[in-house]
C-alpha cells in the first residue's frame, strides 16, 4: 500500500492550473486577491525576541544544508531571495517574508510539477499558496517571530515538502519520435546482466546500431541502446542517455518498502530460510488496513570476517539469510547490529523536458525504525559496510528509487548503541541552482550509548533515483548517527568512574558521489561535476555524562563523581581494565518518564489527544529503557525493553485486539495467575502467565505439542482468561478504559527469572494515579 512521505498527510493529488495565476480554489471570498497581497520584509508589528531577516535566513539555509559564511549571499545565490527584496540584516523579519522566502526554497521546479505548469511561479502564487496551506497565516504577514515561532514555520515548511507539495499518480511522458516500443512477443530472450537481446526477425530488421528503444521487463520500463549485430537477431546493447529517449518526463509520486521487496529482488531460491511462527494472515483493524510489526535486519561478522546479513520478519519471525557475505578488511570485535524497520517510504519527482534538459530532480525516504548493536573496530569505514539494497518501483515504473543500507563506522575503541530512528530525508536538484537537502524529525528521538575510546556510528540510507533502468539520474547518501568520546578511570578503592560525552543525532548528507553507481554507471549529477556534502548540525545535541560502577557493584549516574568526597590520600589512576560502560536514554525532547529513586514511572499521553481516555502509569527500574514510543487521538504504543532484550508493551487503540480468531493457524498456551495490578478498573484485571503448548490448523486434523514454547505475562480481565492466540493478537489480553487497551510482555523462549520478577513488578505497578 502506497504512503505520503510523510505519514498522516492527505495523498490527494491536487493539480489547479489557474493557480500559476493567482487564483487558489477554494479558498474563502474574504481573502485578498494575490495583487492585493503586499509583502514586505520588515515586520511591523515586533516583540523583543522576534528574529532577525539574517538569522531567518540563516536557519533557512541549515535546513536545506547550506552552511555559509555569509547566510545573505548564500540565500541569494539559491534563489531565497532575490534583488527587489529590501532589507538589512538586522531588520525584524515579517511572516511574510519567512513565508516567500521557504516557499521558493521549495524549488521552482518542485512547484511546478505541483501545479502542473512550465510557467514561472511568481511571489504572488508563493504567498497565496503559503497562506492557503497554512504555512502562514494571512493577518501574520507583517508580523515578527521568536526564534521558537519561526522554527515552527520550518516544521510546517517540512511537512509541505514531503506531503501536500509531493503529489502522488503525476507522471507526463513523452518519447522522442525515433524510439521504438517492442513488445513481449519480439522478443526471444534478454540477458540483464549480459546486456544482450535477442529478437524476432521481423522486429530485428527494424534496429540498428545507436538505434534507441524502450520495452516492458517483468513490469517495468526498460530503454535500451543498440550496440553490435551480433547476427541470428541477437544485438549487445548499451545504455542511453536521458536525451536518446524521453521529450518529456514529468512524475511525482511515492511507494513503501517491505520485506518482501528486499527478498523479491534477491530471489527466494538465492536465500536461506529459516521457519518461524504458523502465522498466515496479518490481523487487519476496522478500516481494513493492515498492521504489520515490519522487519528487522540483522548483521554479524562470523568466524572468517564476513559479515552475513539475515532479514527477520516481525510477524512471522521467519528468519532470510541474504546471499550477501562481504569480507571485511579490518579486524572486527563483538560485531553485532539490527535494525529494526516498521517501514520505508520513498518518493521521487523529476521534471525533464528536451528543451530544457532536467529541470528538477528530487528523492525523499521516511524511514521509521530502531536501531540496536555494538561494534568493537580500529579504523575509518567511511565508505560504509553494505547491509542489503532494493529497487522501489515509482508510478508506472517508469521511475525506480533504488535504496541501499549501511553501517558506517568510525571508531577506535569500542560503541553499544540503541536509538529509535524516525526522520525523513530528501535531497533534490534544481538547474541553476545546484543540489539541497533537507532532513528531520518526526517526534522524538531516543538513545542508550556504551562507548569506550573516541567512536562514532552511523547507519547510511542511500537512494539513487533511476529512470527506465539504464539512467541513474540523482544519488543520495543520508546518514544517521552518534558520536561518543569515552574515557575510564580506576580507583584505588576498587570504583570505576566513566566520563562520556555524546553528540546525537548527527545527520550528514551527501550526493554527487563518484564512487556510487548504478551498474557500473555514474549518476547524471556527477557527470555535471555536481555534488554536496554537508552535516546537519542543529540536530545534534551534546550532553556529559559521569557514570560509577562502585566498589560494591553499585551503578549510578551522578552529575559529579562521587569519590571527590573520599580521603584526598586516594589518588585516582589510569586503568585499562574492562567493565561495562555507561548506559543513559537521551533525548532530543521531554519524554513522559520521570525519575524517582531507583525506578522511573512513565506516564501514557492519549488523554492529550482522546480526553475520555484514562491516563496510567506504570514504574520500571533503571535497566530497563523506553525504546518506542508513538501516541496520537486514535492509538498509543509504548516499548520498553531491558539489557537482557526483553519488551513489555503498553499499547491503547479503537478496535479490539484478537477478539476474533484470525488465520488458518492457532497457537494453544497454558494460562497460570499469578498476580494483580494496582488498577482497578471496577472489574477485576489479574496478571496471566502464558506459555504456547499446542499448534494445529483449522483445516487439517494433525496436532503438534511441545515443551518449550514462548512465555509472555499479561494484564486481563479474570473473567476473560488468555486461551489461543492467533497472528500475533491474543484473545482476551485487553480491557476497556475506555479505548481497548493492553499491557503485556513480548512472547519469548529466553526469559530468566530475573527477567519475570521484573516484568511483573512491572506490570503489578500499573495503575491511575500518579
Amino acid at each position: 500500500m502506497k504512503k505520503k512521505i510523510i505519514i498522516g498527510v492527505s495523498a490527494a493529488v491536487i493539480v489547479i492550473a489557474a493557480i500559476a495565476a493567482g487564483v487558489i480554489m477554494g479558498v474563502s471570498s474574504k481573502k485578498k486577491s494575490s495583487n492585493d497581497i503586499n509583502v514586505s520584509c520588515k515586520a511591523v508589528v515586533i516583540k523583543n525576541d522576534d528574529i532577525t531577516c539574517y538569522d531567518w535566513l540563516k536557519k533557512l539555509c541549515n535546513k536545506t544544508g547550506i552552511e555559509a559564511e555569509d547566510y545573505r549571499k548564500a540565500a541569494k545565490e539559491n534563489g531565497y531571495i532575490t534583488d527587489s527584496d529590501e532589507f538589512s540584516n538586522d531588520d525584524i523579519a515579517s511572516g511574510g517574508f519567512m513565508a516567500l522566502t521557504s516557499m521558493r526554497a521549495m524549488g521552482e521546479g518542485k512547484m511546478q510539477i505541483y501545479l502542473g505548469t512550465d510557467d514561472e511561479i511568481s511571489d504572488n502564487t508563493n504567498i497565496e499558496l503559503a497562506i492557503d496551506k497554512d504555512l502562514i497565516a494571512e493577518d501574520s504577514l507583517d508580523k515578527g517571530f521568536s526564534d521558537k515561532e519561526a522554527d515552527a514555520i520550518l516544521d510546517k515548511f517540512n511537512d509541505l515538502y514531503y506531503g501536500e507539495f509531493w503529489p502522488d499518480n503525476i507522471e507526463n511522458v513523452s518519447y522522442k519520435e525515433n524510439i521504438s516500443k517492442l513488445e513481449y512477443f519480439d522478443i526471444k530472450d534478454y540477458k540483464e546482466d549480459d546486456n544482450i537481446i535477442t529478437l524476432d526477425d521481423s522486429a530485428a530488421r527494424n534496429l540498428k546500431k545507436g538505434d534507441t528503444f524502450v520495452f516492458d521487463y517483468k513490469g517495468d520500463m526498460v530503454s535500451k541502446k543498440i550496440g553490435e549485430d551480433m547476427g541470428n537477431g541477437t544485438f549487445s546493447l548499451e545504455d542511453p542517455e536521458i536525451e536518446d529517449v524521453f521529450d518529456t518526463l514529468i512524475v511525482s509520486d511515492s511507494a513503501s518498502i517491505g520485506i518482501d521487496d528486499i527478498i523479491s529482488y534477491y530471489g527466494l531460491d538465492n536465500v536461506e530460510v529459516s521457519a518461524g511462527n504458523p502465522v498466515t494472515t496479518l490481523a487487519a483493524d476496522v478500516s481494513g488496513n493492515i498492521h504489520s510489526n515490519g522487519f528487522a535486519i540483522e548483521a554479524e561478522v562470523n568466524d572468517d570476517n564476513e559479515l552475513e546479513v539475515t532479514l527477520t520478519d516481525n510477524d512471522t519471525h521467519t528468519k532470510y539469510k541474504l546471499p550477501v557475505k562481504q569480507k571485511l578488511n579490518k579486524r572486527c570485535e563483538n560485531f553485532s547490529i539490527k535494525w529494526d524497520v516498521n517501514n520505508i517510504n520513498v518518493g521521487a519527482q523529476v521534471k525533464y523536458t528536451l528543451k530544457n534538459g532536467l529541470k528538477y530532480a528530487s528523492v525523499g525516504v521516511d524511514i521509521d525504525s530502531e536501531i540496536s548493536g555494538e561494534i568493537g573496530v580500529e579504523g575509518n569505514f567511511s565508505d560504509g559496510i553494505f547491509l542489503c539494497q532494493t529497487p522501489a518501483p515509482i508510478g508506472n515504473h517508469l521511475v525506480a528509487v533504488n535504496v541501499a543500507l549501511y553501517i558506517v563506522p568510525t571508531i577506535d575503541g569500542s560503541i553499544t548503541l540503541k536509538v529509535e530512528v524516525p526522520f525523513h530525508a530528501g535531497v533534490s536538484y534544481e538547474k541553476g541552482k545546484g543540489v539541497n537537502g533537507t532532513m528531520g524529525l518526526r517526534s522524538s528521538m531516543q538513545t542508550s550509548i556504551e562507548a569506550e575510546g573516541k567512536m562514532g556510528l552511523y547507519f547510511r540510507t542511500a537512494p539513487m533515483l533511476v529512470t527506465m533502468k539504464s539512467i541513474p539520474l540523482l544519488d543520495a547518501e543520508l546518514d544517521m548517527g552518534a558520536e561518543a568520546d569515552a574515557k575510564r578511570t580506576g580507583r584505588p578503592n576498587g570504583q570505576i568512574c566513566s566520563d562520556v560525552n555524546i553528540n546525537f543525532p548527527v545527520f550528514k548528507l551527501g550526493a554527487g558521489n563518484e564512487s556510487v553507481k548504478y551498474k557500473n554507471k555514474k549518476s547524471l549529477l556527477c557527470t555535471m561535476n555536481i555534488s554536496k556534502d554537508c552535516e546537519f548540525a542543529s540536530f545534534a545535541k551534546s550532553k556529559s555524562l559521569h557514570y560509577e560502577i562502585l566498589a560494591d557493584g553499585t551503578k549510578q549516574f551522578v552529575d559529579e563523581c562521587t569519590y571527590n568526597e573520599q580521603s584526598e590520600n586516594d589518588k585516582p589512576k589510569e586503568s585499562d581494565a574492562s567493565t561495562e560502560a555507561p548506559t543513559q536514554e537521551q533525548t532530543t525532547q521531554q519524554t513522559n518518564a520521570n525519575q524517582t529513586g531507583s525506578l522511573h514511572t512513565y506516564k501514557t499521553r492519549m488523554a492529550e489527544y482522546f480526553p475520555e481516555q484514562t491516563t496510567f502509569y506504570f514504574d520500571y527500574p533503571d535497566n530497563w529503557t523506553v525504546v518506542s514510543e508513538s501516541v496520537n487521538e486514535d492509538t498509543e504504543r509504548v516499548t520498553i525493553q531491558n539489557d537482557n532484550g526483553v519488551q513489555i508493551q503498553y499499547i491503547a487503540r479503537d478496535d479490539k485486539f484478537g477478539t476474533d480468531f484470525i488465520g488458518n493457524i492457532i497457537v494453544e498456551a497454558k494460562n497460570d495467575v499469578v498476580s494483580k495490578p494496582r488498577y482497578n478498573s471496577g472489574g477485576e484485571l489479574v496478571i496471566v502467565k502464558t506459555k504456547d503448548y499446542k499448534e494445529y490448523s483449522r483445516t487439517s486434523p494433525d496436532v503438534r505439542e511441545y515443551d518449550d514454547g514462548a512465555e509472555r505475562y499479561a494484564l486481563m480481565p479474570s473473567s476473560t482468561h488468555f486461551s489461543v492466540c492467533s497472528t500475533g493478537n491474543y484473545r482476551g489480553c485487553y480491557f476497556e478504559t475506555p479505548k481497548e487497551t493492553m499491557f503485556y510482555s513480548i512472547p519469548s523462549k529466553k526469559l530468566t527469572d530475573k527477567d519475570r520478577e521484573e516484568i511483573i513488578a512491572i506490570l503489578e505497578s500499573f495503575r491511575d494515579t500518579p
